[in-house]
């Protein structure tokens, strides 16, 4: 193709991609992650005093981005994952949480700006029964989110302290990890201009 058909070519790229990014996008669910490490009053399988620890809450509220947003824990909490040493224990947790969560006090929510502004205060499980998975080898029996420690527990009564567990009970120690919007449907009719003038154009240059 010669440069002076490259031009048209690109205008009308750049067009349709300028237009994709400026879509309205339909929710999908976003996950926030703690990182700390392991501090002590481990004795479960695959876990050590040191060990990477990492929690991430998969929440979902229905709304589009991060604007604004507020997620009830008790509707838009969709799970819960422990991974202790890099996949060494892998557990999650999703709803609906053994019937209810058995504490479920405070939301993650974001200002105008989009950053985290709230975090949960209290959440609690002990009543999992088999809404969970894991690579363990024990079953997990209870997990708490209140600012103390341990954070996780097994049916053998073991149990996983981690470091600054106080700090999850503030915003910024709170990790933005996920965040896959896609074009709302009833929007994608947006795109047709740009497809129509990009297929146009192509049968015009083969003329």
């Amino acid at each position: 193709m010669s440069k002076k058909l490259q031009k048209p070519w690109l205008f009308l790229a750049g067009s349709l991609a300028f237009s994709l990014t400026a879509l309205p996008t339909q929710a999908s669910p976003i996950q926030y992650a703690f990182n700390t490490t392991v501090i002590t009053g481990s004795s479960i399988s695959g876990v050590s005093v040191g060990n990477a620890a990492k929690i991430t809450v998969t929440l979902d509220n229905g709304g589009s981005g991060l604007i604004s947003q507020t997620w009830t824990t008790a509707t838009d909490l969709k799970s819960v994952i422990f991974d202790f040493n890099n996949g060494g224990l892998l557990t999650t947790f999703f709803t609906p949480w053994g019937g209810g969560l058995t504490a479920s006090a405070g939301n993650f929510a974001t200002n105008a700006s989009g950053v985290l502004t709230s975090v949960m205060t209290f959440w609690y499980d002990n009543s999992i029964g088999t809404d969970y998975t894991t690579n363990g080898t024990t079953n997990p029996t209870l997990w708490l989110f209140n600012s103390f420690n341990g954070v996780y527990y097994d049916t053998s009564g073991n149990s996983i302290y981690v470091n600054n567990v106080a700090s999850m009970q503030t915003p910024s120690s709170w990790t933005l990890v996920q965040q896959n919007n896609v074009p709302a449907p009833g929007t994608l009719w947006l795109m047709l201009p740009g497809l129509a003038a990009l297929r146009k154009f192509g049968k015009r240059q083969k003329a």
